[in-house]
């Protein structure tokens, strides 16, 4: 298959042919199917930038016309990383390559034997489960960054205004619960004010954080003032 051949599909299309034993496929068609494109006025234009710095250092930089072996189209889809590129990665591995190597001047048309067939089948399941591993490894980093964040925002939250008067009735309720004086039930809510402030470093009961209410309820159920005249 020394001539140019054209493979496509509903979502792909792309040019390859055989030089010296190797397949290359065309690099601008490439990079579009990875979607590795800028979209001006309409138009897709390939990020010839990002195409290069994708691929290896002691690579030869390429642009429009230029061809690049099989490894290096593996090594631009796995850089792209995202659904595209994946379908586009298998696409290539599935139907395309096969048939290249069936039709193409490895020799006279022929199926993939058995071994081979688990060959491509085992490489495809290894580089499949190799970026599933980074994508639940960047998955499990970005829950954990989630989960710290919701950790910052409980430690700010404070009682809304139903849950200050939540608490209000409960102080009141046990603070007259000592006393019907109203002199007497003026210093317990005092002393009972300023017991809540320091077991939960607040300036106010108002100040005390959401995730501290029941706690705070429960204190409050079983507080018990120091001097009851």
């Amino acid at each position: 298959m020394n001539q140019l051949q054209t493979f496509k599909n509903e979502l792909f299309e792309v040019a390859a042919k055989i030089e010296n034993d190797q397949i290359l496929f065309d690099v601008e068609q490439v990079a579009r199917s990875l979607g590795i494109v800028d979209v001006k006025n309409g138009v897709k234009y390939v990020r010839w930038n990002r195409v290069n710095s994708y691929l290896p250092k002691n690579s030869p930089q390429v642009a429009k016309g230029d061809f690049i072996p099989e490894p290096l189209v593996y090594k631009l889809a796995f850089k792209a990383s995202n659904e595209v590129a994946e379908q586009f990665q298998d696409w290539l591995a599935i139907e395309v390559i096969p048939t290249i190597r069936k039709t193409g001047q490895y020799g006279s048309p022929k199926i993939l034997s058995e071994r081979e067939q688990r060959i491509v089948s085992l490489e495809l399941t290894l580089e499949t489960a190799k970026r599933q591993d980074e994508m639940q490894k960047a998955l499990n980093k970005h829950e954990n960054k989630l989960l710290e964040l919701s950790e910052k925002v409980d430690e700010q939250i404070t009682l809304d205004h139903g849950e200050q008067r939540r608490l209000q009735k409960g102080i009141a309720r046990r603070v007259y619960s000592f006393t019907d004086d109203k002199k007497e039930a003026g210093r317990l809510f005092k002393e009972l004010h300023r017991e809540i402030k320091d077991r939960f470093g607040v300036p106010s009961y108002k100040d005390v954080k959401r995730k501290e209410l029941l706690t705070a309820i429960n204190y409050i159920e079983n507080w018990v003032p120091r001097k009851v005249s």
